[in-house]
C-alpha cells in the first residue's frame, strides 16, 4: 500500500473515531448498535465488529482480547497497523477518552510508519543518570508539596522547564497528558501514545530508553492519583512516599544492561570526587542525593555508603560534604559516622542539622555531644516541637526538660497554626511529656503554657498529675480562650468550683448554653435566662434546641422562636395550637420563607397553616419564589378552598421565579394553571435576564404556537446558550425559520451538525445546509466530521475543507485524499499544517521552502520545524521570518540550536513586533530585559523573573508606566523613589502607593487630578504641604 492510499485509509478512520467520540460519550452502549453498519459486521471490519460487540454487552477484556486476535492474523504490514488503529479507536470509544486524547492515540500508531532514524550525541549513560535523577527529584518534590495539590501546577512548570527538547522528549509528551486527572484506565491511552512513539525508534537503546521515559511517566501519574486519593481522605493518617528503590528497579529492568546499572550508572556521579568535579549548574542537590542514597536501603557505613562517600584519609573534605548535605536536609546527620570527626567537628554538624530539621534530633550520637545535649535538644525543638519525643530526659536536668517541654510545645502550636493542612502533625505534644519527671506544679506550668498556644490542649491535660487549683486555674484560661473546651473539663476533678466555672463561661461568650446545668438554671430569673438565650440564639439559631423552655415565659420563648425559625424549621414543625396564635403562626411562616424555601414543605401539611386563608398562602409562596426560584416546584395549585389559587395568581408566582440570575424555574410552571401567551412571557423573561441561561429541554414547545416557539428557539441558540440546538424539534416550524435557527446556531456553535436529524435537513436546500456547513466548520473544525457530504458537490466539500483549514491545521486530519504537492498548497492558507505533514517525503530543498510557506503564513508553525532536515543558518533564517510573524512565535525557537546573540536577536525581533512575546520568552538576559521595560513597563512587571530585576530596572518600569507599580507593593519600601516616579509618570499610580507622602500625593494630582480619590491617608491632606 503507498503513502496516499494509507493515508486515505487512515484519514477516513480519524473522521469516523472522532464522530463517535463526539456521538457516543453520552449514550448506553446499546444505543450505539443502531449506527453500525451490519454488512461490515459480517466482514469482520475491526472497527464496526468493535462498535457490534460494545453495544452486545460483551466485557470490554474479551473485545480487546478478540480484536487483537483478528490484527494479529493480517500479514501485510500496513493492513496489520490500519487494523490496529481500529482496535485502539475502539479501545478509547470504550473508555470514553476525549476527543484530543483518541487523535493523539491515532497519531501516535501513524507515526510508527515513519521511523526515527536520528541519533543523541549524548553519552548513554549521562542521558540515562539525568533521566533517572530527575524522575526522582519530582517525585520527591512532589512528596514534600504540603500545600493543595493544585499548587502542584506550578512545581510541574517548574520541573518541565528544565526538560531537554529532544532528550526528553517523550518525558514532556506524558508529562503534559498526566497532568490531567487520569484514572488507572484511562492512562492506559497515555502508555499506547508512548509506546507507539517509542515504537519507531531503529535503534534499540533509544527504543528501550523511551520505554523507560513511559514507565516513569506512569509511576509519576499513579503516585499524583495516590496524592489526590490522599487529599479526599478525612482520616489523613500519612502522606504517601515515593519508592525511589522501586523505581529504580523497574527503570533498571527496562534498560536490561549486563552491568551494575544501580551501582555504576546511578551512584557513581555520586561520589565525592564526582561532586566536587561538578559545576555548579549540573550538581545536584545533597537532599536528592541522600534521599536516594537512604531510598536504596544506604546503612551508615556500609558498603554503598563507603562506595558514594569514597571515603578517604582526607577527613577535611568528607566533613565539608556532610555539612553540605546536613545543611540542606537535616535527616542526612543519620548518615554520619561520628567517629570520623573530631568533638568540634561532629558537633558544628549536628547543631546544622537540627537547625535545618529538628527531628534530626533522633540521630545525634548522645554520648559522644553530652554535656553539650540540653543545648542541642533546644536547637532541635526550636525548629520543630515534634523533636520533643526524641529528646532523652535523663541527659538533661529537671528544669532543662521542662523548659524544652515548654519550647517545644510553644514551636510546635505556632508552626501548626501556620499550616494550611495541619494534619501533617500529631493532636499534642503534652503526650510526649514525661510526667514522671516534672513535679505537678511543673506539669501545670507545661500546660498552662500549652493552653496560653492552643486551649484545645485542655482535652489532653493529664488533670490527675495538677494540683486542684492548678487544675482549675488551667480550664478557666482555657474557657477564657474558646469557650467549646469546656466540655474537656473533668468536672470530678474540679469538684464544687464547676458551677464556678460555667459562669465564667457564660460571661465569656453566651454560646456556653449548650453546656447548661440543672443545678446552675435553677439560680437564675426568667428574665436572666432569656438574656443569655437571646443572645446565643441570635449568634446561632440552631441554639434553640438547648434552651430550656420552662424556665421561659410563653411570650419569652416566641420571641426567640421568630428569630431561629428562618434557619430552623423544627421550631414550625413543633409548633402546637396552645403554642401560639393563628396570626402569630403566620407571621413565623413569613419570616421563614423570606429565607428558607423548605418552609414550604411545613406550610404544606401543617394543621395550623391549614387555617390559613388564600391571601395569606399566596403571600407566603411569593416570598418564598422571590427568595429561590426552586420553591415554584412546592407551590399547591388546587388542593381545595380556601387555597385555591386564581391563574393570574399563579403566573404572578411563575414570573417572580423568573427574575432570579441562574434560575430553572421553568420547567416547575405548571402549564395548565396558564394561558399560552402567558407561558409565552414567561418564555421571554426567561431568556431576558442578564446573566441568565435559557435551556431548551425545559421548555415545553407544545404550549407554544410556531411563531413563539421560533422566537424563542432563535434566542436560545445564541452564542451564550452553546448546545442548545440539541433540544430543538421539528415539524413545528416552517422551513426558513428552521434555516434561521440552524444558521445561527452554528455560527456560535460547532456542535449543531450532530443535532440536525435528517427530516430536518430534508427541509433545507443544497446552498442553505452548505451555508449552515460552513459556519459551522468555522466556529469548530471538528464540526467537518458531522457534514453529510453526499449532500453536497464536490466543490462545496472542498470548500468547507478549505475553511476549516484556514482556521485550524487540525483540519487535515479530516483530508482523505492527500499528497506532497496538495500539502504546499494547504500550508500556504495555514502553516500550523506542518504538524501534520511527512517531512521525508520531501526533498531537503524542498522541505525547506515548505517550511518557509508556513512560517511566513503563521510564526506558530516554527515549533513543528523538524530542526534535523535543516542547516543552522537555514533553521536562524525561518527562526527570524517566524518571530517577526509576532504572537507567540518566540516560544518555538528551541535555544538550543541558537547562541546566546542568536538568540537575544530573535527576542528583540519578537518583542519590537508585539510586545505580547514578552510571555514566552524562556531566558531573560539583561538586553532583553530593558527591551521590554521601553516597550511596556507593565508588562515588564508581568513577565521579567524578580530574580534578574535589578532596583534600575524597577524604576524605569514605572518611568515608562507608572500603573506597573501594582505589581511592586511588596518593593516600595526598599526603593524609596520608586513611588515618586510612578505618580510622575501616571498620577493613577497613587492607587498603589504604600506610603502616601505629601510629596507624592502632590507629585500624583498634579500629573492627574483624578489620582484625589486614591488618597488614603486624610491627615497627610492637612499637613502645610498637603493638598
Amino acid at each position: 500500500m503507498n503513502n496516499q492510499d494509507f493515508l486515505r485509509e487512515y484519514h477516513r478512520l480519524m473522521k469516523k473515531t472522532v464522530k463517535f467520540s463526539y456521538t457516543t460519550r453520552h449514550m448506553d452502549r446499546i444505543e450505539v448498535l443502531p449506527l453500525i453498519d451490519r454488512e461490515k459486521v459480517l466482514g469482520f471490519d475491526i472497527f464496526e465488529y468493535g462498535l457490534f460487540l460494545t453495544g452486545s454487552g460483551a466485557y470490554d477484556q474479551d473485545i480487546e482480547a478478540g480484536l487483537t486476535n483478528l490484527v494479529e492474523q493480517e500479514k501485510d504490514g500496513d493492513l496489520k497497523l490500519l487494523k490496529r488503529m481500529q482496535k485502539e479507536a475502539i479501545l478509547c470509544l470504550m473508555r470514553s477518552d476525549s476527543t484530543d486524547t483518541v487523535k493523539l492515540v491515532l497519531e501516535s500508531l501513524l507515526n510508527t510508519r515513519r521511523p526515527n532514524t536520528a541519533r543523541s550525541s549524548k553519552d548513554h549513560n549521562t542521558r540515562y543518570y539525568k533521566f533517572c535523577i530527575f524522575v526522582m527529584q519530582y517525585l520527591c518534590k512532589l512528596a514534600d508539596n504540603e500545600g493543595h495539590f493544585v499548587q502542584s501546577r506550578k512545581l510541574y512548570r517548574e520541573i518541565t522547564n528544565n526538560l531537554d527538547d529532544e532528550d526528553d522528549d517523550v518525558l514532556k509528551v506524558g508529562l503534559d497528558l498526566s497532568e490531567f486527572d487520569y484514572n488507572n484506565e484511562e492512562l492506559q491511552a497515555i502508555k499506547i501514545i508512548i509506546t507507539n512513539i517509542a515504537a519507531r525508534e531503529q535503534d534499540e537503546w533509544e527504543r528501550r530508553f523511551k520505554l523507560a521515559q513511559r514507565e516513569a511517566v506512569i509511576i509519576i501519574a499513579h503516585y499524583k492519583n495516590k496524592l489526590r486519593n490522599w487529599e479526599c481522605d478525612t482520616k489523613k493518617i500519612s502522606r504517601p512516599q515515593p519508592n525511589l528503590y522501586g523505581l529504580l528497579i523497574r527503570l533498571n529492568s527496562i534498560m536490561a544492561s549486563k552491568d551494575d546499572l544501580i551501582s555504576r550508572t546511578i551512584l557513581a556521579p555520586l561520589s565525592r570526587a564526582s561532586y566536587q568535579n561538578q559545576t555548579e549548574a549540573d550538581r545536584y542537590d545533597a537532599e536528592t542525593i541522600l534521599r536516594i542514597l537512604t531510598g536504596l536501603g544506604a546503612e551508615p557505613g556500609d558498603s554503598l555508603w563507603n562506595y558514594v562517600l569514597r571515603i578517604s584519609d582526607n577527613t577535611e573534605d568528607d566533613f565539608q560534604l556532610c555539612l553540605s548535605a546536613v545543611e540542606q536536609y537535616g535527616k542526612a546527620l543519620y548518615l554520619v559516622k561520628a567517629e570520623r570527626f573530631s568533638f568540634e567537628q561532629y558537633l558544628k554538624l549536628c547543631k546544622a542539622a537540627l537547625k535545618q530539621d529538628g527531628i534530626a534530633l533522633e540521630y545525634v550520637d548522645k554520648e559522644i555531644v553530652a554535656a553539650e545535649y540540653p543545648d542541642l535538644c533546644r536547637v532541635a525543638v526550636q525548629q520543630d516541637g515534634r523533636a520533643l519525643e526524641y529528646v532523652k530526659w535523663e541527659k538533661c536536668t529537671r528544669e532543662q526538660y521542662v523548659g524544652i517541654c515548654i519550647l517545644a510545645i510553644h514551636q510546635f502550636e505556632s508552626m501548626r497554626a501556620e499550616m494550611e493542612y495541619s494534619c501533617v502533625y500529631p493532636e499534642t505534644l503534652l503526650s510526649l511529656v514525661d510526667i514522671a519527671v516534672c513535679t505537678g506544679e511543673q506539669y501545670a506550668d507545661i500546660c498552662l503554657s500549652a493552653i496560653a498556644d492552643n486551649p484545645k490542649e485542655l482535652e489532653h491535660v493529664n488533670e490527675y498529675i495538677c494540683p486542684p487549683d492548678r487544675y482549675y486555674e488551667i480550664c478557666l484560661a482555657a474557657i477564657k480562650k474558646d469557650i467549646n473546651v469546656l466540655t474537656h473539663v473533668n468536672r470530678l476533678a474540679i469538684g464544687k468550683r464547676y458551677q464556678e466555672l460555667y459562669a465564667a463561661a457564660v460571661k465569656q461568650d453566651a454560646i456556653a448554653i449548650r453546656y447548661a446545668e440543672e443545678t446552675f438554671l435553677i439560680n437564675l430569673t426568667s428574665d436572666q435566662y432569656f438574656e443569655i438565650c437571646l443572645t446565643a440564639v441570635k449568634k446561632d439559631n440552631w441554639l434553640l434546641s438547648f434552651v430550656r423552655k420552662e424556665y421561659l415565659t410563653a411570650s419569652q420563648y416566641f420571641e426567640l422562636c421568630y428569630i431561629a425559625a428562618p434557619e430552623k424549621l423544627d421550631v414550625l414543625r413543633d409548633m402546637k395550637e396552645e403554642d401560639c396564635a393563628i396570626g402569630d403562626y403566620f407571621e413565623l411562616c413569613k419570616a421563614a420563607c423570606s429565607k428558607n424555601i423548605h418552609t414550604l414543605d411545613i406550610i404544606n401539611e401543617h394543621p395550623l397553616a391549614k387555617q390559613f386563608s388564600a391571601s395569606q398562602y399566596f403571600d407566603l409562596y411569593l416570598l418564598a419564589v422571590k427568595k429561590d426560584d426552586f420553591a415554584l416546584k412546592y407551590v399547591q395549585t388546587n388542593i381545595g378552598a380556601p387555597w385555591n389559587l386564581s391563574g393570574e395568581q399563579y403566573f404572578d408566582l411563575c414570573m417572580a421565579a423568573m427574575e432570579h440570575d441562574h434560575s430553572y424555574a421553568l420547567k416547575y410552571v405548571k402549564n395548565q394553571f396558564i394561558t399560552q401567551d402567558q407561558y409565552f412571557k414567561l418564555c421571554n423573561a426567561f431568556a431576558s435576564r442578564e446573566n441568565g441561561t435559557l435551556d431548551l429541554e425545559g421548555v415545553d414547545p407544545q404550549f407554544l404556537n410556531p411563531d413563539q416557539y421560533f422566537e424563542i428557539c432563535l434566542g436560545a441558540v445564541q452564542e451564550r446558550y452553546r448546545g442548545n440546538s440539541k433540544y430543538v424539534i421539528d415539524q413545528k416550524c416552517t422551513s426558513a425559520q428552521y434555516f434561521e435557527i440552524y444558521l445561527t446556531a452554528a455560527h456560535h456553535d460547532g456542535d449543531v451538525l450532530q443535532y440536525m436529524n435528517d427530516s430536518i435537513i430534508a427541509l433545507f436546500t443544497k446552498e442553505q445546509y452548505y451555508e449552515i456547513c460552513l459556519a459551522a466548520v468555522q466556529s469548530d473544525v471538528d464540526a467537518l466530521v458531522f457534514v453529510k457530504e453526499e449532500i453536497l458537490s464536490a466543490e462545496q466539500n472542498q470548500a468547507l475543507f478549505l475553511a476549516a483549514l484556514k482556521k485550524s491545521g487540525n483540519a487535515l486530519l479530516y483530508m482523505e485524499e492527500q499528497s506532497p504537492e496538495i500539502w504546499f498548497d494547504f500550508i500556504q492558507l495555514n502553516g500550523t499544517a506542518l504538524e501534520y505533514v511527512w517531512d521525508e517525503l520531501y526533498t531537503n530543498e524542498e522541505y525547506i521552502k515548505l517550511c518557509s510557506a508556513a512560517v511566513e503564513q503563521t510564526g506558530e508553525a516554527l515549533v513543528h520545524v523538524n530542526i534535523r532536515r535543516l542547516t543552522h543558518e537555514q533553521y536562524l533564517t525561518l527562526c527570524r521570518k517566524a518571530v517577526g510573524q509576532g504572537r507567540n512565535a518566540i516560544s518555538g525557537v528551541k535555544k538550543k540550536y541558537c547562541t546566546e546573540a542568536e538568540y537575544l536577536e530573535l527576542c528583540l525581533i519578537a518583542i519590537k513586533q508585539d510586545i505580547g512575546a514578552a510571555h514566552y520568552i524562556r531566558v531573560w538576559t539583561p538586553e532583553i530585559c530593558w527591551a521590554v521595560i521601553e516597550m511596556d513597563g507593565l508588562m515588564a512587571t508581568e513577565n521579567i523573573p524578580l530574580k534578574v530585576r535589578t532596583p534600575e530596572m524597577r524604576i524605569a518600569m514605572v518611568r515608562q508606566n507608572g500603573l506597573a507599580l501594582q505589581n511592586m507593593q511588596k518593593i516600595q519600601a526598599n526603593i524609596p523613589e520608586l513611588a515618586l516616579a510612578a505618580v510622575e509618570q501616571n498620577g493613577l499610580a497613587l492607587e498603589f502607593v504604600v506610603n502616601q507622602t505629601s510629596e507624592i500625593i502632590n507629585a500624583a494630582i498634579t500629573q492627574n487630578s483624578e489620582a484625589a480619590k486614591f488618597i488614603r491617608n486624610k491627615e497627610t491632606q492637612n499637613e502645610p504641604n498637603g493638598i
